[in-house]
């Protein structure tokens, strides 16, 4: 019983924390990508807005559209697997991990999307590609394919990574449908509220 109500308390303490650091990045653009298995393949879906504000320019360049789930690398961009341009941005970091296997970009059918659109790891840092002449905060959108793939060929890992640069949130959410539930993310903070006050009422019955 005592496991149970301490593994409650802090699922619900987990569930505020989200909550509060969702709240103070209100501000922040956000991209969201998710990946879908189907009969035909693997899907990656993107779509959002991006803040270049104080990123640096690093000019024009091509990129083929790819993913490197270990080591952090998620770009679609049009036509297949040949070569997508688009404006480079450098970004401090990159992209967590999120699977095993090395580069793949094979069996790639790419859907329109508004042009060049990803991250690609080059450590320490990143490079970012837009389209060209993409103007901050505007809407992008881009998907990428793995025909006749699935997430364990792939060595995808299940779950939602997060990462962030300049005032940018960047999500990838694998297998896990509605990755940020706002309304059920309050309904856990005022769980975790109730909790709290209904332990100091009982701590205080308890000391009188």
């Amino acid at each position: 019983m005592l496991k149970f109500v301490t593994y409650s308390i802090y699922s619900l303490l987990l569930s505020s924390t989200v909550l509060l650091s969702y709240i103070e990045k209100a501000n922040a653009a956000v991209i969201t990508f998710n990946a879908i298995e189907t009969e035909s393949g693997v899907l990656f879906e993107g779509s959002g807005s991006i803040d270049l504000t104080g990123l640096i320019r690093l000019g024009t360049g091509g990129v083929v559209p790819q993913i490197d789930p270990s080591g952090g690398t998620l770009v679609a961009s049009i036509g297949g697997t040949s070569l997508g341009s688009g404006d480079r941005y450098q970004v401090d970091g990159r992209f967590p991990s999120f699977g095993t296997s090395a580069l793949a970009i094979t069996n790639i059918d790419v859907f329109t999307g508004t042009g060049a659109f990803g991250l690609q790891a080059n450590p320490p840092s990143s490079q970012l590609y837009v389209p060209f002449g993409y103007q901050s905060l505007d809407p992008i959108n881009g998907s990428i394919v793995f025909l006749d793939e699935t997430f364990a060929s792939l060595g995808l890992i299940a779950g939602l990574y997060e990462f962030e640069f300049g005032n940018n949130q960047w999500f990838l959410n694998i297998d896990e449908p509605n990755p940020i539930p706002l309304p059920a993310a309050f309904w856990f903070f005022g769980s975790g509220a109730i909790a709290m006050i209904v332990g100091r009422r009982r701590a205080k019955a308890t000391t009188e």
